[in-house]
């Protein structure tokens, strides 16, 4: 109970009792006092804070870590201001923010402000994560590193930290985060932040390694951040209080949209339905529809050249997007870049090729299956961000149900053009099953819209009813209205109409598949809660 609180229930006056708290100075109030009566530049600052820093270096079981003390942590946000200044950060940029806790009783509320940056984990999955190698961890100290010259802006690591750490910078088209101020650590002095807060809320402390990683194999860490046993952070939050599980973030719960990275969305589109049309083109030449492969195949090498034309417009420094395969013994990223260039060499050979039929058959298998493991690199990619929203099993059907649905339509398109009707009213009839089921599967995602509580399948479903509820609506229609082309095929056929009335509706399906598909994708990107640290974005 607060002492506020205890006055009152004494008989104390309820006026008086606030008077009698106004007369206690705040901690930012004190040191202002201080300041002005010279108490500071008489003692020094050493006195203040010295001693906020180790004395020692870490020993070979140690590491430097962030200590925050929740009890004295007011909200000032001067680490925040001392931050930006000190490391010349631009306008709309931030590597420390403060958030807040809240909770407690009706006749104990508690309210907690928390100051965030890097935690520099044990495990740091934006080094994971990079392609390019630009995070490096100091095997001394712990503080991991972001090579700015290295980054080319990709963007991926602030996917994988489940902290919302890393920033992209407009201006330089790189990510960068906090340092530790290992410049100023070097030579003995505080961090901008820990030297910047009057109440002394926040120091650099020693951490024990494998303490570390059993607390956050028990969870241990600060309530309502991201499960902490997949990066182990090792930033320690600390209260007087015995506990503060009945806390939450003040954000927490919240609805915003992350954001879309539309050319990815493009990428993905194209590069599986690419994929598609390689198992088409592969299946045609073993039957021995030697031309028709070949046109298929020369349609999937150009969807390929195109999807990774488009694909490099995401990143920062497309000039430097060459270094993307040198994280490939890590990286799902680099492993991506790595099987789609070579699917694309693949297809491109296939499409241009004059080979015998053994020869061309086995390059034209070559080419699809390694399509599908690139594929499969793509659902690794985003599966590895260990975000609810894209786990394995979800990604994994959605991407492979894309590539299916893409196949049946150039086959149905085929087989429709070359007037195989009982081939093509077959296709027809699996492509409407097939699209039907991608519907009806992404429809589950929102069956949580109205539950309670403020899980990531709750938030994400909250974000298709509401902020997305247009796109969703837009991609459903169009993927009902290609549903019904295919149905369209299979009654044409049945009744005997002019060949030129399926294709037709084989041309709809396509186009508003299609279309469906990149709505689709832009809302797999925008569907993510950003809820990582209280205050943080992501």
């Amino acid at each position: 109970m607060s002492q506020l609180a205890r006055t009152i229930l004494n008989g104390e006056h309820l006026v008086t009792a606030l008077l009698r708290e106004q007369e206690t100075l705040s901690a930012v109030e004190t040191f202002a006092r201080r300041d002005e009566l010279g108490e500071i530049r008489e003692q020094g600052e050493s006195r203040f804070y010295g001693d906020r820093i180790p004395v020692s270096a870490p020993q070979a079981h140690q590491q430097l870590a962030f200590e925050v003390d929740l009890d004295r942590c007011s909200g000032c946000k001067s680490c925040v201001v001392a931050c930006h200044h000190r490391n010349g950060l631009d306008e709309e940029e931030t590597w420390r923010s403060v958030g807040l806790l809240r909770g407690g009783s009706v006749f104990e509320p508690a309210v907690r402000s928390v100051t965030t940056a890097c935690h520099h984990c044990l495990e740091p999955a934006c080094a994971t994560g990079c392609p390019v190698l630009a995070y490096e961890k100091d095997s001394i100290t712990g503080i991991v590193h972001h090579l700015d010259d290295q980054c080319i802006g990709c963007e991926y690591c602030v996917l994988m930290c489940p902290y919302g750490v890393p920033q992209f910078n407009e201006r330089l088209a790189i990510v960068r985060k906090c340092d530790m101020c290992a410049q100023r650590l070097a030579v003995g002095e505080e961090p901008a932040c820990v030297n910047a807060c009057p109440t002394e809320a926040i120091r650099i402390t020693l951490v024990d390694r494998e303490e570390i990683r059993t607390e956050a194999k028990a969870g241990t860490f600060l309530v309502g951040a991201a499960e902490p046993s997949v990066t182990c952070p090792t930033t320690r939050y600390v209260s007087s209080e015995e506990s503060l599980r009945n806390l939450k973030p003040a954000n927490l719960g919240s609805i915003q949209t992350a954001k879309p990275h539309r050319p990815l969305s493009f990428f993905l589109v194209l590069s599986q339905v690419a994929c598609g049309a390689s198992l088409v083109a592969a299946g045609a030449q073993l039957i021995g529809r030697t031309q028709l492969s070949q046109l298929i195949a020369r349609f999937a090498a150009l969807l390929a050249i195109t999807s990774v034309a488009v694909s490099t417009t995401h990143l920062g420094r497309p000039k430097f997007a060459f270094r993307a395969i040198l994280g490939v013994r890590r990286s799902w990223l680099s492993r991506e870049i790595a099987c789609f260039g070579g699917y694309t060499m693949l297809a491109a050979t296939a499409a241009l090729a004059n080979l015998n039929p053994y020869a061309a058959d086995i390059l034209h298998i070559a080419t699809a299956l390694t399509g599908l493991a690139a594929v499969a690199t793509s659902v690794m990619v985003y599966s590895a961000t260990k975000r609810p929203q894209w786990r394995l099993p979800r990604t994994a059907w959605r991407f492979s149900l894309t590539v299916v649905a893409s196949a049946l339509l150039i086959a149905l398109l085929s087989t429709t053009a070359m007037r195989s009707l009982a081939a093509a009213h077959d296709i027809a009839i699996f492509f409407a099953f097939a699209s039907a089921a991608k519907l009806f599967l992404d429809a589950l995602t929102t069956q949580h819209a109205w539950c309670d509580g403020d899980g990531p399948d709750v938030l994400t479903a909250r974000l298709l009813r509401t902020p997305l509820r247009r796109p969703v609506l837009a991609r459903v229609t169009s993927g009902l209205c290609a549903w019904a082309c295919a149905w369209g095929v299979v009654v044409t056929l049945s009744i005997g109409t002019p060949a030129e009335l399926p294709l037709a509706f084989a041309c709809a399906a396509s186009a508003l598949w299609l279309l469906q598909e990149l709505i689709e994708r832009d809302i797999f990107f925008r569907a993510v809660p950003t809820n990582g640290m209280p205050g943080a974005r992501i």
